[in-house]
């Protein structure tokens, strides 16, 4: 008798075993081991605001050319992407990506030139002077402004998370965009930057931010920043060309997992 209990009990507990086996394979893998999916919404700005002189300006007896303008570049992109964990602490690392972006790219040229006719007033001229006789007085200022609507290209962002810090740049090639934008304007007044001039910003710490980030919440990274000779500077020199860009980087970053 005590032997087919025994027995009994020894077949109740493999079909329990078995039981308890098959429910662990059809369950899914520990929520810790699954990575967590961010969505990054990242715009990269940049402005060049030039300034240029040619000739004594503003002497009405000397010719000169007075021009400005402005160079406007903007990358944006959207997408999601997987982190996975480093070691036991919240820092992540080692990954990089390269998404395609909406380029929009514009330029905006502003001018005035001078030119100089032989009259009395500035030279030395009459019927008996070396300078010969008086012309007509000069034509008006050619005073001017041109622009071309805003372009809309591809671009790229780049995106690297490495030593806890996320590196961000911009790769948007405007040149033969802006080649011949805009038309037309005076000999001797310059374009500006061929292109819209993007910078490469460093966000030390991003890491551990993006790490502690829960399940529905975002950060916002963001910095500004200047570049270029005329960044600073009122005064310009004679037959000078002064150029300064403003950059601006956002990026957004939320957790999508729940």
């Amino acid at each position: 008798m005590r032997d087919r209990r025994s027995a009994a009990r020894v077949v109740g507990m493999t079909r329990l075993l078995l039981a308890l086996l098959v429910v662990l394979l059809t369950v899914p893998a520990a929520s810790a081991s699954a990575k967590p999916r961010y969505e990054v919404d990242a715009a990269i700005f940049a402005v060049e605001d030039w300034d240029y002189v040619r000739g004594n300006a503003p002497d009405r007896c000397s010719a000169w050319t007075e021009a400005d303008g402005e160079v406007r570049g903007r990358v944006h992109t959207k997408g999601e992407f997987l982190l996975a964990r480093v070691g036991s602490g919240p820092a992540f690392g080692g990954i990089s990506g390269s998404a395609r972006g909406t380029l929009e790219i514009q330029r905006k040229i502003s001018w005035r030139v001078h030119e100089v006719g032989i009259t009395p007033d500035c030279t030395p001229c009459g019927p008996s002077s070396e300078y010969g006789p008086c012309g007509d007085a000069p034509p008006p200022d050619d005073v001017g402004k041109v622009g071309c609507a805003p372009k809309a290209a591809l671009g790229r962002v780049r995106g690297e998370l490495a030593a806890g810090s996320l590196v961000v740049s911009a790769a948007a090639p405007s040149a033969k965009i802006l080649r011949d934008c805009p038309r037309p304007r005076p000999s001797g007044v310059p374009l500006g930057a061929p292109e819209a001039r993007f910078t490469t910003e460093v966000f030390r710490g991003a890491g551990r931010i993006i790490g502690r980030l829960g399940p529905g919440r975002s950060h916002t990274f963001r910095r500004e920043s200047k570049s270029g000779s005329g960044c600073g500077r009122k005064r310009r020199k004679r037959d000078e060309m002064l150029s300064c860009t403003k950059h601006r980087t956002v990026v957004v970053i939320r957790r999508l997992d729940h």
